[in-house]
């Protein structure tokens, strides 16, 4: 593969769109496509999707690829994108709505974003002209539309990164619209797991690239003695073995599942709960059911945190107690960077990641408390091989999932892409688009 071409000078953050009316893409060397993309971002994205994207850029950056930003609007991800891409772009379009609800809800969200697609589709082929990209990547199903027209009038390859479960509407209506737009440009999709490439089915081909996780913040626990002082320090018996889940508070993470399997597990065992409430009631819901359950001694709940790998030296055993399917299990890769053995559900992104790599046990789904305590009892009959499998974890995670990883499998399987055929069976003919190489 050729060598990066060099890099241009990065735009500052928030610097006004080009006004050039001009669509066309100046005459580059092919393998100019490859190492100069950009991101359509809501900029609004929370943790997950962040630090997927995050990673990913980080990786490519590294390789000497380009990464711009083009956000939607200003939000969480936006103010701190400028750390993270080369250049960043407010393209000022409001995002017209994720289809939620209904049928009916669905169509007519679904309507509006179409009736606006040429004018934001314009905006967006205007900032993808001023990067010079020659990828137009993409993640929310709801803005796929709007980047596949950009992507086709800009004649730029289009990768869309599958990272959530994309749901079903009826007569598999949301699938058939994605694969209209599809047909229309060069085209690729990434599943993020199996579970995803099997719900995006036959109509949506793709191929799979797992999420990115930050190794270098995820790291092993150095010495016994930091996970004693951060023990002591959240009231927690450095003696007891402890369980810990790290998520954001919400039914769908299960903590609940955690605090009851807790009460019926040996007194040997306490639990660390990492993340703040995503649902308020939930949250206060969980503290009850704690004080019910007669477990202020056994378990902790820490509240809202920027900085989850702090908490994992305090962590022996991981937990992802995911109620739905997990799409990909980010937190499952983060744990075994940081060494540590993982329970999860056998269905989704953990079953692939853990599988049978002697790195954690699976549940049967769907979870209920009694196969949750019969994990945990196998997970602590097999105690004394926690280190041994936390060590194979944490190999497995930077061979797999580290950022350069999946940067390097990207660009990979990007540049897999024939001169000669589609990157999809659906696509339409082709439109002189830039070449992969």
């Amino acid at each position: 593969m050729p060598g990066p071409p060099s890099r241009p000078a990065p735009r500052r953050q928030g610097d006004p769109l080009l006004r050039s009316e001009s669509v066309a893409i100046p005459p580059a060397p092919d393998h100019r496509a490859l190492y100069a993309q950009a991101w359509l971002l809501a900029g609004d994205e929370t943790y997950g999707v962040r630090e997927a994207v995050s990673q990913l850029v980080r990786g490519l950056r590294n390789q000497g690829v380009t990464c711009s930003a083009l956000c939607l609007s200003d939000g969480e991800f936006y103010a701190k994108a400028g750390d993270i891409f080369d250049s960043v772009i407010c393209l000022g379009t409001p995002r017209r709505g994720q289809p939620v609800g209904s049928l009916i809800s669905k169509a007519l969200v679904t309507s509006r974003s179409l009736l606006w697609l040429q004018r934001d589709a314009k905006t967006l082929r205007l900032a993808l002209t001023a990067t010079a990209a020659g990828v137009l990547n993409v993640i929310w199903p709801d803005l796929l539309p709007l980047a596949a027209t950009a992507a086709h009038e800009s004649r730029v390859t289009l990768a869309w990164h599958v990272m959530n479960v994309v749901g079903s509407y009826r007569f598999d209506l949301n699938r058939k619209l994605f694969a209209h737009f599809l047909r229309h440009c060069r085209a690729r999709i990434f599943a993020s797991s199996t579970t995803t490439q099997r719900q995006l089915g036959e109509l949506l081909p793709s191929q799979l690239l797992p999420c990115a996780a930050d190794e270098r913040r995820f790291q092993a626990t150095k010495t016994t003695d930091d996970r004693r002082r951060l023990l002591a320090q959240l009231g927690l018996r450095p003696e007891l073995s402890t369980i810990g889940l790290v998520a954001r508070l919400d039914f769908n993470k299960g903590q609940d599942l955690l605090i009851d399997a807790i009460a019926l597990v040996p007194e040997t065992v306490q639990a660390l709960i990492v993340g703040g409430p995503g649902d308020l009631r939930y949250a206060d819901k969980l503290a009850r059911q704690i004080v019910r359950k007669g477990l202020e001694s056994r378990v902790r709940l820490t509240g809202l945190t920027p900085n989850p790998e702090m908490f994992y030296p305090a962590i022996d055993l991981a937990v992802n107690l995911r109620r739905d399917v997990e799409p990909f299990g980010l937190s499952v890769v983060e744990a075994m960077l940081c060494a540590k053995p993982v329970v999860a559900a056998d269905e989704g992104g953990p079953s692939d990641i853990i599988g049978t790599n002697d790195v954690g046990w699976l549940i049967e789904q769907p979870l209920t408390v009694s196969r949750v305590v019969a994990a945990l009892d196998s997970a602590l009959v097999a105690r004394n091989r926690w280190s041994e499998m936390g060590a194979i974890g944490r190999t497995l995670a930077l061979e797999r999932y580290s950022a350069g990883a999946v940067a390097k499998n990207y660009l990979a399987q990007l540049s897999k892409m024939s001169d000669d055929g589609p990157a999809l069976d659906i696509a339409g003919p082709k439109h002189g688009d830039q070449r992969l190489k």
